[in-house]
């Protein structure tokens, strides 16, 4: 399956990490929702204190809330056919480690 032609789910007005409730996961996604199969899709980022000129111990989610599991949506294209689905992950602060929890399709 070539990967450009798949999509991820994203929000024009959230980080990578936004998605909570699967429903939001459709074909067809109004705005803010956008699928999108090009650029970089940060899940983890480290931080760098410029004062202390130190780099944080622990990875952090790129989400506006900090949870157990994260979720993305993914749109999968093989021959012109579509398949929406989701997968379910952990992240290890400590590492920055992402535990695959749970997958499914609709």
């Amino acid at each position: 399956m070539p990967i450009e032609n798949n999509e991820v789910l994203k929000s024009n007005s959230a980080p990578s990490l936004f998605l909570r409730n699967l429903d939001d996961i459709q074909s067809v996604v109004d705005s803010p929702l956008r699928w999108a199969n090009s650029g970089s899709n940060i899940l983890t980022y480290i931080e760098f204190s410029s004062i202390d000129l130190v780099w944080s111990k622990e990875w952090l989610p790129y989400s506006l809330a900090d949870h157990s599991t994260y979720f993305l949506g993914l749109k999968l294209v093989n021959d012109n056919i579509s398949e929406i689905g989701w997968i379910e992950f952990s992240i290890i602060k400590s590492d920055g480690t992402i535990d695959i929890i749970d997958k499914g399709v609709f």
